[in-house]
């Protein structure tokens, strides 16, 4: 990062070569925060101790790498360990609901895929060894083959009698949305409307 950057009620603060962003609303610097007390153990403390549990010599600073393991810390009190794993999981398990749009759908699961590289792993955690590594996220043609599978069972054998596996979210949205139309389903109250069928965990 170049230059200093400020916004309302933040200050950029220089580190050993780069500007840690340090945001007021986020980390007020009082110890007797949680957060607080995370960026001073994180930053003016030593020895001081990583997201594994590994101990440092030395006065760390105000480095981006710092504010992103505070903000890491800030993370993982409120959600697991293993967050990341959880969501990427989740995935494979969200039913498209009748009550939503092929498009609606879509974008929304797009969103929810997005979160898992901004949740905590096991990476992040003392239960992280040598081998283990970050949670990747789904390739396109991944996601977009999980997505097909999300719509109901008539909706997928059409696809099926035209189109091969999706490459990308983009290229299953077009037939889908004609399916949409040409078969439309019942929904959860009974009515006819363009959706799929229910599942156990429905976005």
């Amino acid at each position: 990062m170049q230059g200093r950057h400020r916004g309302r009620r933040g200050t950029s603060i220089r580190g050993n070569g780069q500007d840690f962003f340090h945001d007021r609303q986020l980390f007020l610097g009082r110890r007797q925060n949680p957060v607080g007390q995370n960026l001073h153990k994180q930053t003016e403390r030593d020895p001081c101790v990583d997201l594994r549990g590994v101990e440092h010599t030395g006065i760390r600073g105000k480095t981006m790498q710092a504010w992103k393991d505070c903000f890491m810390l800030m993370l993982k009190t409120v959600f697991p360990n293993n967050a990341a794993e959880m969501q990427k999981f989740y995935l494979t398990l969200i039913r498209h609901s009748p009550k939503i749009s092929v498009r609606a759908f879509l974008h929304r699961f797009t969103t929810v895929a997005g979160y898992v590289v901004e949740l905590p792993g096991v990476i992040h955690s003392r239960d992280a060894t040598d081998t283990t590594k970050a949670v990747a996220p789904y390739e396109d043609s991944e996601l977009a083959n999980i997505m097909k599978h999300a719509f109901s069972l008539k909706w997928k054998t059409q696809y099926a009698l035209v189109h091969k596996a999706p490459p990308t979210v983009e290229y299953l949205q077009n037939p889908m949305e004609k399916i949409e139309v040409a078969i439309p389903l019942q929904n959860t109250n009974g009515g006819s409307k363009n959706g799929g069928s229910r599942g156990r965990c429905l976005l």
